[in-house]
């Protein structure tokens, strides 16, 4: 029987980045899928379950955190990843963890497996 891979959705205005981390990702076998804003990220998670959003904290629109708290209230998103530069002053209380840019892509790629297999 074959294996399942985790289903991830990579949620970010710059195109260079979600391209980056779908190539670092899928290196580990994931499914990943793409969103350039939070309300096309919000529509693709209503129509397919996903493991893992990983969104960005400020984009054009629909921030992070809104996308966070629609997910976890609307969909059956297991777990939200939000990556950021600089640590929000705000509680992201839908949020499940934060990862602070920059990151290298090996260590990266150790985070995302840590939290898929400990969701």
């Amino acid at each position: 029987m074959k294996k399942v891979q985790p289903k991830i959705l990579v949620v970010d205005d710059e195109a260079l980045i979600r391209e980056s981390i779908k190539i670092t990702l899928s290196a580990d076998g994931y499914e990943m899928h793409s969103a350039s804003t939070g309300e096309e990220a919000l529509a693709k998670c209503l129509a397919t379950e996903f493991d893992l959003v990983l969104t960005d904290h400020s984009m054009p629109g629909m921030k992070g955190q809104e996308l966070a708290e629609m997910l976890k209230k609307n969909t059956g998103t297991k777990l939200i990843l939000m990556l950021t530069a600089a640590p929000p002053s705000e509680p992201q209380p839908f949020v499940d963890h934060l990862l602070l840019k920059p990151f290298s892509p090996h260590m990266f790629r150790l985070m995302i497996a840590g939290f898929l297999s400990h969701p």
